[in-house]
């Protein structure tokens, strides 16, 4: 890598660690997809929308992600977020993770990747460690379906929440053309293992969403509904990437 481009890289990772910050109740994540690029090196911003229901206020989230390819199969990312819980944005966490692709369709049948996360939260609320594990199946040229799989930890604070907690997420695409891709997701917090309780304490969210690039841009509009009561009831979300 070149030392502008080096520079670069370190630029944007301090722009996250600076002014980036997950909100409990909205939700940014992503389908965690398996697939390593070669050569990525790109600057992600991720915006949700929670508006107010049963007494609880309206919620804004920014996320800025900055990644990089180390192998044809590593790719690490600095991960962090900022909220609006109080009608000012405050510091709410800031993550790491690293993805190894150890499992390449060329080779079989499908592509896999495990991930590694560590996260610090803001004030005393614990940090977090997680391992998720990632699959993808396409089917024809246009069909493609993704699982997975992510346990997590947390780690000290005033209250930690003890015990290993689990959570699948699900994703169907459809590429319609070149530059549109149809898709719907769902997302599901289980809780503890071992004491996951009924469905409805529980958080499970669907929706649909419409992804594509436009020269340089990828974007990715979502929306996504709350079925259970442990899951608030609609979140819209934007997500714009850029190569650097």
């Amino acid at each position: 890598m070149s030392p502008i481009k080096h520079s670069n890289f370190l630029f944007k990772v301090i722009l996250v660690l600076c002014v980036s910050f997950s909100a409990n109740a909205n939700n940014t994540s992503g389908v965690t997809g398996p697939i390593v690029k070669p050569n990525d090196q790109s600057f992600q911003i991720r915006t949700a929308y929670t508006p107010s229901e049963d007494g609880d206020r309206e919620q804004y989230v920014i996320r800025m992600n900055a990644q990089k390819s180390i192998t044809d199969s590593v790719r690490f990312r600095m991960v962090g977020q900022v909220r609006d819980t109080t009608g000012s944005f405050e510091l709410d966490s800031i993550s790491a993770d690293l993805l190894w692709q150890f499992q390449h369709k060329e080779d079989g049948i499908w592509d896999s990747a495990v991930r590694a996360d560590i996260k610090t939260r803001k004030a005393h609320r614990s940090e977090g460690l997680s391992f998720k594990w990632s699959n993808r199946w396409s089917f024809a040229s246009k069909w493609s379906l993704t699982q997975v799989l992510s346990f997590s930890w947390n780690i000290g604070g005033d209250t930690p929440a003890t015990g290993t907690f689990l959570e699948t997420r699900t994703g169907i695409t459809y590429k319609a053309n070149n530059n549109i891709t149809l898709g719907f997701d769902s997302f599901n917090n289980l809780g503890k293992v071992g004491a996951f309780g009924s469905s409805n304490d529980q958080s499970h969210q669907i929706g649909p969403s419409i992804s594509g690039k436009y020269q340089q841009l990828s974007y990715s509009f979502s929306y996504l509904k709350g079925i259970t009561n442990g899951a608030r009831d609609d979140v819209i979300r934007l997500f714009v990437k850029k190569p650097f």
